[in-house]
C-alpha cells in the first residue's frame, strides 16, 4: 500500500523587507522648477505577513533596464481617463493638483504556462499644486507558481521511467520532470489545478497514477506570489510526499536574467604606494549582482618581482588547491560562495602593504576582476578596469655630523624620513660603513653606532644607512679623530736655564729641551717663584729657587716632575732664615707663564680621562689638585678635576690616579687643551703654617739649595685615554 506523508510548511521568505505605497512631497535636482507632477520608482514588495509588517523598510528601487518593462498607468480618482498610459519612466510626469491611482503591471497573466510571472502594483498618491511628489509604486508577483523536487534520483530511476508530475488547468497542461525541474508553472490567482504524479513501474512496465489534489486542497487556491514547492521521494515500499513548502517569491527571484542589470564592480582605480607605508586606505574592490555570482576572474600583473609567480588569470570558481594556497598566502582567504553570495568585497590593502620596488626602480602592479551572475559579464559593456598600484622607493636621509666621530667611534643620527614610514623602515634598516670607498660595507655594531674595540688605524669612512638592495640613503663621510697624546708626557725633556742678576747665579727648570721654549706645551710658574723683591726702598734682584723642577724619582724613565709649596715669591724674598709674607704652589701646566698663567693649547682630539702617575708628600695636612678641560673657541666642553682626600701621610712609591673628563657638550669638537698640576690645594699659602723656613733641597745638577718649602708632588707618566 503507497503511504502519502504531507509536510505542510508555510514559509514566508521575504526577498526584501515590507514596503508600503510611499508618498514624499520635495523639491528635487532636476526637477522643473514650475509645475506640478510626479517622480516615480518601482520596488519589490514582498506579501504582507503579521511577522514582516512589525519591521518596515524602503528596498531600493527595481533599476533598469527591469523598470523599463513596466506599463504605467495614471488614472485620476474618479475618471475613467487616465493621464498617463505608457512605458515607465523615471523622468518628472506633469500632472495637476490632485489625487491618482498609479498603477505599474509587466507581462501576461496566463492560464498556465512555463516560467512567466506577472507582475503588478498600485500605489495612491496626491499632487499638491506647484510641487512634485515622490512616489514608489511596490510590486509583486500577481500570479501564484508550482514546482517540484525529487530528492532522491537515484532511486527514483530505478522504480520509474517517464515519472513526472502533471498539472493541468483547464484545456492547458504542463509536465513537470527531472529534465526541467529548475521550472515552475505559473497560472492565475483564484485557479485551482489538478496535480498527479505518473510513473511506469520497470519491474513489470505497469503504469501507475497517483493524485496529489487531496494533499493540496487546503492549500488552494494560491495568493498572488505564493509558491508550492513540492519535495518527492522513492523508496521501495512507498512513494511519498516529503514536504509541501508554501513560500512567498519575490520580483526578485522571478525576473528573467535577460532583465538583470551586468554585475557591478566598483574599483579602487589607481593607488600610489611608497613602499614602506601601511596599508594604503580605499584599496578595497566590491562586487554586487542582481544573482547569485556564478564565476569570477581574478588577474595579476606584478612588477614587483617577489610575486612575478601570480601574474595570471586566476578562476575562483575553479581553483585549484595550489591556487587556492597561493591566494590564501597573500591575504584572499576568504573566497564568493558561488550559487549563493550576491555580493561582497576583496581588500587588498594586507597585499599592498608589501609591494615592492624592484630593488629601488618604481614597479606598476594591477589588479583585475571580472564577475558573472544571471549569465552576464561585468565587462559585457565596457572594458575591466585595471586597478593599478604604482609603488615607489623610500626616500630616508642620513647625517653623521662631525662631532660625532670620536676616536674609535662613529655615531649616526636617525634617518630623516622624506617619503615612507619611519617605524617600518627602521623594521629592516641598518648603518653601514665602509673602509674601501664602498666596495664593502659593514653593519654597525651597535644600532645607530659603530664602537671600534680598539683605535683603528684607518681613519677615513664612509657611513650609509641601508634598507635593501637600491633602497639607501645618502653616503656620509667621517673622519675618526686621532687619539693624540701630550708631548713630554713622560717628563722625560728638562733644561736647566743658568741665569745671573747682580753677580748672583741662579737657575731656573724648564719642562722641555733647550731652544724648545716657543714651541713647547707645558710651562712652571717658576718665574713668579724666583722673582724679585722690595725691602723698604730697596730693590733685590730674585735669585730664588725654582718651585717646579726635574726629579730623578721616577715611576719610569730617568726624569719626573717635581713641584711644591714655596715661601716666596713675586714680591717677596726670603733668606734662609727669614720670612717676610708671601708664598706661592708650584705648578706645571699646559700654556705660557707670561705675567701669570696663561693655560691652553691648540688640540683637536677629545679624550675621556686623564691618567697619570703620582707621589705626594703633605706639609701637615694637605692635598694636591689636577684640573682638566677641552675647549671649543674659548669655550668649555668637557672638564675634570681630582683632589684627593686631604692627608698628613706621605706616600712612599707611586700610585696610578685616573681623571675622568665630563662633557657638557658633546655637540662641538674641541679645539684647545689645558692641564694643570698644582702641589696644594691651598688657595691662600702665605701663612708660613703651610710651608718650613730654611728646607734644603737638592736639586738634580745643581745641588742644594735652601728654600721654603711646603707640600711636594711628583708627577710621571702622564697619558691621555680614549674610551670613545
Amino acid at each position: 500500500m503507497m503511504r502519502f506523508i504531507v509536510e505542510k510548511v508555510f514559509t514566508w521568505l521575504c526577498a526584501l523587507s515590507l514596503l508600503v505605497a510611499c508618498t514624499q512631497e520635495s523639491e528635487t535636482d532636476g526637477v522643473p522648477s514650475t509645475g506640478s507632477g510626479f517622480l516615480l520608482s518601482l520596488s519589490d514588495r514582498p506579501m504582507l505577513t503579521e511577522e514582516s509588517a512589525t519591521t518596515r523598510s524602503i528596498p531600493a528601487a527595481l533599476e533598469k533596464p527591469v523598470a523599463a518593462n513596466f506599463q504605467l498607468t495614471i488614472l485620476p480618482q474618479g475618471s475613467k481617463q487616465p493621464i498617463y498610459s505608457g512605458s515607465f519612466t523615471s523622468d518628472p510626469i506633469p500632472a495637476g493638483a490632485g489625487s491618482y491611482t498609479l498603477t505599474a503591471r509587466c507581462g501576461s497573466n496566463p492560464q498556465l504556462a512555463w516560467d512567466t510571472p506577472y507582475y503588478e502594483g498600485t500605489a495612491e498618491a496626491t499632487v499638491t499644486e506647484g510641487r512634485y511628489a515622490e512616489v514608489t509604486i511596490p510590486c509583486h508577483v500577481a500570479n501564484a507558481l508550482l514546482s517540484v523536487r525529487f530528492s532522491n534520483p537515484t532511486l527514483f530511476n530505478q522504480l520509474y521511467s517517464d515519472y513526472g508530475l502533471t498539472i493541468q488547468n483547464g484545456e492547458y497542461a504542463l509536465r513537470l520532470t527531472p529534465e526541467n525541474q529548475t521550472k515552475s508553472a505559473y497560472f492565475p490567482t483564484g485557479e485551482v489545478p489538478s496535480v498527479r504524479f505518473t510513473a511506469t513501474l520497470l519491474a513489470n512496465g505497469q503504469e501507475v497514477s497517483f493524485s496529489l489534489d487531496n494533499d493540496l486542497s487546503s492549500l488552494l487556491p494560491l495568493e498572488a506570489g505564493q509558491h508550492i514547492i513540492l519535495t518527492l521521494s522513492a523508496s521501495n515500499a512507498a512513494f511519498t510526499i516529503e514536504k509541501i513548502e508554501v513560500v512567498d517569491t519575490t520580483i526578485d527571484e522571478t525576473l528573467p536574467d535577460s532583465w538583470l542589470p551586468c554585475p557591478k564592480v566598483s574599483d579602487f582605480g589607481a593607488i600610489n604606494y611608497v613602499e614602506t607605508n601601511d596599508a594604503p586606505t580605499g584599496s578595497v574592490i566590491s562586487y554586487t549582482a542582481s544573482r547569485p555570482i556564478q564565476a569570477m576572474e581574478l588577474t595579476f600583473h606584478f612588477e614587483d618581482p617577489q610575486y612575478a609567480l601570480y601574474n595570471k588569470t586566476f578562476k575562483l570558481h575553479e581553483l585549484t588547491d595550489e591556487e587556492r594556497t597561493q591566494l590564501s598566502t597573500i591575504g584572499l582567504s576568504s573566497l564568493p560562495q558561488f550559487g549563493t553570495d550576491t555580493k561582497g568585497t576583496f581588500n587588498f590593502a594586507p597585499l599592498i602593504s608589501t609591494l615592492q620596488t624592484n630593488a629601488g626602480t618604481t614597479t606598476v602592479n594591477t589588479i583585475t576582476l571580472r564577475v558573472k551572475a544571471n549569465n552576464r559579464w561585468s565587462d559585457e559593456k565596457t572594458t575591466a578596469i585595471s586597478n593599478q598600484i604604482t609603488v615607489e622607493k623610500p626616500e630616508f636621509s642620513l647625517n653623521v655630523p662631525a662631532y660625532n666621530v670620536w676616536t674609535k667611534e662613529i655615531t649616526a643620527n636617525e634617518i630623516q624620513v622624506n617619503r615612507g614610514n619611519l617605524a617600518n623602515i627602521k623594521k629592516r634598516l641598518v648603518y653601514q660603513y665602509s673602509s674601501d670607498n664602498g666596495s664593502t660595507w659593514i653593519d654597525f655594531n651597535n644600532g645607530t653606532q659603530q664602537l671600534f674595540a680598539s683605535v683603528p688605524s684607518q681613519k677615513e669612512y664612509i657611513v650609509r644607512a641601508f634598507y635593501r638592495e637600491g633602497i639607501e640613503s645618502n653616503k656620509e663621510h667621517a673622519t675618526l679623530e686621532t687619539p693624540n697624546q701630550l708631548p713630554n708626557s713622560d717628563m722625560e725633556e728638562w733644561w736647566i736655564e743658568k741665569k745671573t742678576k747682580s753677580s748672583k747665579t741662579y737657575y731656573t727648570f724648564h719642562p722641555y729641551s733647550e731652544g724648545n721654549g716657543a714651541t713647547s706645551w707645558w710651562d712652571t710658574n717658576n718665574n713668579k717663584a724666583q722673582g724679585g723683591t722690595i725691602v723698604g726702598i730697596f730693590w733685590y734682584e730674585g735669585c730664588f729657587a725654582s718651585c717646579v723642577s726635574y726629579t730623578e724619582d721616577t715611576h719610569s724613565g730617568e726624569k719626573a716632575a717635581l713641584m711644591y709649596l714655596s715661601g716666596c715669591g713675586d714680591s717677596y724674598a726670603n733668606t734662609s732664615g727669614t720670612y717676610v709674607g708671601g708664598a706661592m704652589v708650584g705648578s706645571l701646566f699646559i700654556g705660557k707663564y707670561d705675567g701669570g698663567i696663561v693655560q691652553g693649547h691648540d688640540f683637536n682630539s677629545r679624550p675621556t680621562k686623564l691618567k697619570f702617575w703620582c707621589k705626594y708628600k703633605p706639609y701637615g695636612t694637605d692635598a694636591y689638585k689636577v684640573n682638566v678641560s677641552l675647549l671649543n673657541q674659548g669655550e668649555t666642553i668637557a672638564d675634570g678635576t681630582f683632589e684627593p682626600t686631604s692627608s698628613n701621610v706621605e706616600d712612599s712609591d707611586y700610585y696610578p690616579v685616573t681623571l675622568s673628563l665630563n662633557y657638557t657638550n658633546t655637540k662641538a669638537k674641541a679645539t684647545a687643551i689645558c692641564v694643570q698640576f698644582l702641589a696644594s690645594n691651598n688657595t691662600n699659602p702665605d701663612n708660613k703654617k703651610y710651608f718650613a723656613i730654611g728646607t734644603t733641597i737638592t736639586y738634580p745638577v745643581i745641588g742644594n739649595w735652601t728654600v721654603h718649602m711646603g707640600s711636594v708632588l711628583k708627577i710621571d707618566d702622564i697619558e691621555l685615554i680614549y674610551d670613545k
